[in-house]
């Protein structure tokens, strides 16, 4: 009656419903109810699908969903995805902690707000790579939330819908500030001795005592 009621209201109705089958397994199925008259009397049609098979692959995609997102998270290389507009839409905490933000400001955010004016023209020619396809590998400058700038290293990969638009990136993120640093101090010693050996009337040289 219930059904019959709803159906002079709605007509047809689609819901997902459980039956038994003879040897009693359970059936998950959509249900398609149809109201028509039938010489003077409504009557109802019904008309079930099994739809078991789709629901048991949409739990086994959540689980491993599931378990994508968890090592994401875990992952000690920052993950993040921006959309076609470079808005943040995720970020892992790894991401969030080379940043300086919690995850919920950084989604909050656009990547101008954290990258320096002088990187932007980068960004804009690495984001029209994604445009077109392309991932690539680069390194740029983000400023964290206390001021300091960060050097990175950018893994980034175009992410595309089923209808094939660009929908945004896809991003590792690892932070090279300290290797980029002792970069520079070795390039700054090897400088010194350079000047110092060309200056110096005397014989230098560099011997191994294992080789001789």
């Amino acid at each position: 009656r219930t059904l019959t009621k709803d159906l002079l209201t709605q007509n047809p109705i689609v819901f997902e419903s459980v039956l038994v089958a003879s040897d009693e397994s359970e059936l998950q199925v959509e249900v398609s109810a149809h109201l028509f008259d039938l010489g003077g009397k409504p009557t109802v049609l019904s008309v079930a699908r099994d739809i078991s098979k789709s629901k048991q692959a949409e739990a086994a995609l959540r689980v491993s969903d599931e378990k994508y997102r968890m090592l994401v998270e875990n992952l000690r290389v920052g993950i993040g995805v921006v959309d076609s507009e470079e808005n943040v839409v995720f970020v892992n905490p790894s991401f969030a902690e080379i940043c300086g933000y919690s995850m919920v400001q950084l989604v909050e955010m656009n990547l101008a707000q954290i990258v320096p004016a002088n990187e932007r023209a980068k960004i804009n020619e690495e984001s029209e790579k994604r445009r077109n396809g392309l991932s690539s590998d680069y390194e740029t400058i983000i400023t964290r939330s206390d001021g300091e700038e960060r050097v990175i290293k950018v893994h980034a990969t175009p992410i595309f819908g089923e209808d094939g638009n660009f929908e945004g990136t896809l991003a590792s993120v690892e932070d090279i500030t300290g290797y980029k640093r002792a970069e520079n101090e070795l390039r700054k010693t090897e400088r010194k001795y350079r000047v110092l050996f060309e200056r110096d009337s005397d014989a230098i040289f560099i011997y191994d005592p294992d080789t001789t």
